[in-house]
């Protein structure tokens, strides 16, 4: 149900303080109230918060709360840009192979001679034809037809010098050798780009954008995503979890894994198995966990990859599970 736009904005202000530098943000109370319960009662319930107007939420990203806020007055959120990060080895390079441009320091005034231009021979007269002036009449002249070649009942046609030509076409069929392995990889990957979630989309939302570099770190992507997930958690605000994993599942349906990526996606592994609850059907947990099993071609043989398949913890052993899981369906 929608909140009526006098009653949000002659409600009382409440102060948050976030993280640990308590970075103050005022917001409406009863916008607050309207999105989540255990936000109401912070604000409400006759505790020291409720009468001083102000709670200190000491364990929240400021970038994670200033979304939160954005999504309170207008049901959406801004997602994080990437980080550029680039290695010494390529800082050098010249993108697309472009020639880089001459400082004025290394160019140097000189005067290079103009040659003439080359003067064109006249023409030649053409020469006086030996025949008739006069253009001669096409009727003068017969068209005969070249000698017709004979068919023989063999599938053979017989020329004019007496020799066989065959005329037998032999058609080859390549047959493409079918790959049972890649079109079940395809129907993992199928199966998890198609989740749906129920959220309400904003008609202007903003889609996902995709990375085009191996340069771009994904993780604050991933992480503003992840983060509002798990402060929607802790605070009971169903639609916002749907949304950030809306978005999250966007993200990573568009996600190229370059080699020097592989790290962003170990590290939303991590995250999301660190601050969520421990439980078979955790959505964040299982749409991480489907991601990596859709795409482990691309992790297998990464040290990153590696080191966090032997991490201690329930991440690397549910993991395993669906790495095994997906051998057997490829059988």
């Amino acid at each position: 149900m929608e909140l009526p736009y006098d009653k949000m904005f002659n409600s009382p202000i409440f102060t948050f303080l976030i993280g640990p530098d308590k970075k103050e943000y005022t917001l409406h109370s009863a916008i607050v109230s309207h999105v989540s319960q255990p936000l109401h009662k912070l604000m409400n319930i006759g505790m020291l918060e409720s009468h001083e107007q102000c709670a200190w939420l000491r364990d929240v990203d400021e970038d994670t709360f200033a979304r939160f806020c954005r999504f309170a007055y207008t049901g959406d959120y801004a997602e994080a840009a990437p980080d550029i990060v680039l290695d010494w080895k390529t800082v050098g390079e010249e993108p697309n192979g472009l020639t880089p441009p001459i400082e004025e320091e290394h160019l140097i005034d000189e005067e290079i001679p103009v040659e003439p231009p080359i003067a064109e021979p006249e023409p030649m007269p053409s020469p006086e034809p030996d025949g008739p002036s006069n253009p001669v009449d096409p009727e003068h002249y017969q068209v005969t037809d070249p000698p017709e070649e004979t068919h023989e009942d063999d599938g053979c046609k017989k020329s004019k010098y007496g020799k066989k030509k065959s005329t037998k076409r032999f058609s080859i069929r390549i047959r493409k050798k079918e790959r049972p392995q890649e079109m079940r990889s395809m129907e993992l990957w199928e199966s998890f780009a198609t989740r749906k979630y129920s959220c309400v989309v904003p008609a202007l939302l903003v889609p996902s954008r995709p990375n085009t570099e191996a340069c771009e770190d994904y993780t604050p992507v991933f992480m503003c995503h992840s983060s509002l997930y798990v402060f929607g958690d802790k605070y009971d605000i169903a639609p916002l979890k749907q949304l950030a994993l809306s978005k999250l599942h966007s993200c990573l349906c568009q996600f190229t894994i370059y080699k020097q990526r592989v790290a962003d996606v170990a590290w939303l592994v991590r995250y999301a198995y660190q601050y969520t609850l421990e439980s078979h059907d955790e959505p964040l947990r299982s749409l991480v966990a489907q991601y990596i099993a859709a795409s482990v071609e691309s992790l297998t043989g990464a040290p990153e990859f590696d080191d966090l398949l032997q991490e201690p913890g329930p991440h690397a052993k549910d993991l395993v599970c669906l790495m095994v899981g997906r051998l057997n369906r490829l059988k």
